[in-house]
């Protein structure tokens, strides 16, 4: 209901004075076009200030610029510098680090400036933050490690200080008829979480066939795996056998031999950042044959004796416990795209046999809302 209200009196605000500029866009473009100058003079694209002087007046307007306790970035170009840099790599960087791989990239003769810098008008904004200010430009880094990427800065609402440095997409909506902004917010909205939809195939000596879906939420994974056999596997079977013996002549015996069919698990898990493990329950589905001998004898009163006996043959199938630990490398690709790589463990204690490891391969995307 509040987010209702919120969005409805954003929809009033831009009806009654957001259709033709406003001064609000002013400062959020001024507070951008300001941090491109900084940035400008201090990479040494500008004579006044060179880099590597004494004179570190624009580095310290640079960071007045940021919110000092909320400034995020997720750029590409910086994770890039931060593996250059041997600096821990992250989805988000605050604003310490991001000012310390800008001094040791600009002290190697990096340039870095901004161009193309627009507002943003307020029906093109992301539809789930319209109070957010937001200005979008090209960030171009040369030198060593040249990069070109389209980014986003997005300000606060109340005094138009930096709160976030990412890339962002223009996506038709249709329900406006409008392109709008596309960002992640993911470290600066508390009610932002990171929705991941996951897919993969696994292999195992059991089970050939296999396939995973996962939904990761921020820290939480959740998945269901299942796995197939086409046909029996070069393993020992798990048998069975149940004997009711009378006597030479009188005997029921049945035995049952199994093999691997299917199996099915639900899983659930931890996510560290490039690393998930997680652990599965669930049981597997074992297919056979299930084959009584029968023998009786029945004697008469003339001292005569009838013999029966017959051997039957019927398909079964048995369900047992089955465990599977895993874990899961996580390969960021970009654009919130990541390749997974898994390792899980088949683990059936009423069928030893079958105990084997299972090898994954996936991809993961994000849930687009």
């Amino acid at each position: 209901m509040v987010e209702h209200i919120k969005h409805v009196f954003f929809c009033l605000l831009f009806l009654s004075g957001g259709i033709f500029p406003t001064k609000g866009e002013e400062p959020a473009v001024e507070v951008v076009n300001e941090f491109a100058t900084h940035l400008k003079n201090w990479s040494g694209h500008s004579n006044n200030v060179k880099a590597g002087s004494s004179d570190y007046s624009p580095r310290i307007r640079l960071n007045g610029l940021l919110d000092e306790s909320k400034f995020c970035l997720d750029t590409k170009q910086v994770t890039a510098l931060a593996k250059k840099y041997r600096v821990p790599t992250s989805k988000l960087y605050d604003r310490k680090i991001f000012d310390d791989i800008l001094v040791d990239a600009i002290g190697d003769g990096t340039d870095a400036y901004i161009s193309d810098i627009k507002y943003v008008p307020f029906n093109e904004r992301d539809p789930r933050y319209p109070e957010y200010p937001s200005v979008s430009c090209i960030f171009h880094i040369s030198g060593i490690y040249p990069q070109v990427e389209n980014c986003a800065f997005v300000l606060s609402p109340g005094d138009n200080k930096i709160l976030k440095i990412t890339p962002y997409t223009m996506q038709y909506n249709k329900k406006t008829g409008r392109r709008q902004m596309k960002v992640n917010l993911k470290g600066l909205v508390n009610n932002e979480h990171e929705l991941v939809w996951g897919l993969g195939y696994n292999y195992s000596k059991c089970y050939p066939v296999g396939f995973g879906a996962q939904l990761i939420w921020d820290f939480l994974i959740a998945g269901v795996e299942l796995g197939y056999a086409p046909r029996h596997p070069n393993i020992s079977p798990y048998t069975t056998l149940r004997s009711d013996i009378k006597d030479l002549c009188n005997y029921e015996i049945s035995s049952g031999t199994y093999f691997p069919k299917e199996y099915l698990t639900v899983s659930l898990g931890y996510v560290f950042k490039y690393v998930a493990v997680s652990y599965g329950f669930g049981s597997a589905i074992l297919s056979g044959d299930f084959v009584t001998d029968y023998m009786s004898t029945r004697s008469y009163s003339d001292g005569s004796l009838q013999y029966v006996q017959y051997q039957t043959t019927q398909k079964d199938q048995k369900e047992k416990f089955l465990m599977r630990p895993n874990i899961r490398g996580i390969i960021p690709c970009g654009n919130g795209y990541e390749i997974t790589l898994s390792l899980s463990y088949l683990w059936v204690p009423a069928y030893k046999q079958m105990n084997s490891f299972d090898f994954g391969i996936g991809f993961n995307f994000p849930y687009n809302n």
